[in-house]
This record gives C-alpha cells, sequence and structure tokens, in this order.
C-alpha cells in the first residue's frame, strides 16, 4: 500500500508551478479523492529567514504539504517538503487565511492539470484506493 507522500510526491517534478499553483493542484487532487484539508496562505520562518506569501496544504492531523519551500530556501534536509509534521523541523508556519477549498479552487485545479499534464483523476482514484487518511 502506497502512502499520500509516496502518490503524491511525482508532483514534485511539475516545475511550472509555484507554491501557490502547487498547493491548488494538490488541492483539487484531495477534494475529488474526499481527503479532508484547508489550503493555507501565510508565511513561513525558518533559520531568520521568511517567505511571504506562501501558500501550502493543511491537513485535518494538522500536518502539511508543501512541495515548494525549497523553490525559495535551497534544496537542505532542515527545510521541510511534501508531506510532513511541522514539529519535526526548525520552522514556523504562520496562516493569514485558512480555509476549505471550494469550486473555483476546482475549476483552477483543473487548467493548471490540463497545462502541466497531470491527470487530476488518477491521482484522485489513487488516493482514494490505497490511503486511508480520509
Amino acid at each position: 500500500m502506497k502512502t499520500l507522500s509516496e502518490i503524491l510526491s511525482p508532483l514534485d517534478s511539475v516545475i511550472e508551478l509555484e507554491c501557490d499553483g502547487m498547493t491548488r493542484l494538490i488541492s483539487g487532487i484531495l477534494q475529488d479523492a474526499g481527503v479532508v484539508h484547508f489550503i493555507s496562505t501565510g508565511y513561513v520562518e525558518l533559520n531568520g529567514r521568511t517567505v511571504a506569501p506562501h501558500y501550502w496544504i493543511t491537513l485535518k492531523d494538522g500536518s502539511y504539504i508543501d512541495y515548494r519551500l525549497r523553490m525559495w530556501l535551497g534544496e537542505s534536509d532542515d527545510i521541510p517538503h511534501g508531506l510532513f509534521d511541522s514539529v519535526d523541523y526548525n520552522v514556523t508556519y504562520v496562516s493569514d487565511i485558512i480555509r476549505r477549498p471550494d469550486s473555483s479552487d476546482s475549476a483552477i485545479a483543473e487548467l493548471l492539470a490540463f497545462t502541466t499534464g497531470v491527470d487530476i483523476k488518477k491521482y484522485a482514484q489513487d488516493i482514494s484506493d490505497e490511503w486511508s487518511g480520509t
């Protein structure tokens, strides 16, 4: 059985998307799979550096999905990446806005999927079939 992280990790190669686009794309996949989540907007602090504005997914268990923080802070093991629990890192995520995705987010996700060649339905089906964390 694949983990949610294993299912989503190929999305990291979609280099055309920054944090806002990647968050919306993943949100669309999670919506289709029926996974409760929130779109978070705010900033991230790590080692005296701040990334703002920044977008990420917050799952109902409090873990985060963020495939773009390293885009801004570099490729280092101390920078969270993918699906993770923030307590495992010396990082502060501060949400200015936390909201449930809506139909406009789904439409944006579909457009991003079309332009990047990502099959949202396949990812969502893989999650529905293999991941029980909903």
